[in-house]
């Protein structure tokens, strides 16, 4: 099996919407590009938009549910992926609680 490992220091940074292109892109290859997407998605995912987390964890599912993951190390990739997605909502919803409480 292939790993990618990234061989060089974080010199480039996009917006959520190229990150969210680049998931898309991602999502179903059997490549290295679903380990290099979601290794930035994980390095990014306090930042990234609600929004934008809950749609990909909604499309991991989707592909998941018709098959379109990919290989098994994929899958566990995506997986991965997704149940970090819902740790970070539920911690953000949380938050969002608490705060609101205080007002």
């Amino acid at each position: 099996m292939f790993k990618y490992e990234q061989q060089y220091e974080q010199t480039i940074s996009v917006t959520p919407d190229i990150l969210f292109f680049a998931f898309r892109y991602a999502l179903g290859r059997r490549t290295f590009a679903p380990s290099i997407v979601a290794k930035e998605i994980k390095h990014n995912i306090k930042v990234l938009p609600t929004g934008d987390l809950k749609n990909i964890a909604t499309e991991i599912m989707d592909a998941w549910a018709v098959g379109k993951l990919g290989d098994e190390c994929d899958i566990r990739t995506w997986t991965d992926l997704h149940d970090l997605i819902e740790v970070e909502l539920e911690r953000r919803e949380h938050d969002q609680a608490r705060e609101t409480k205080v007002d």
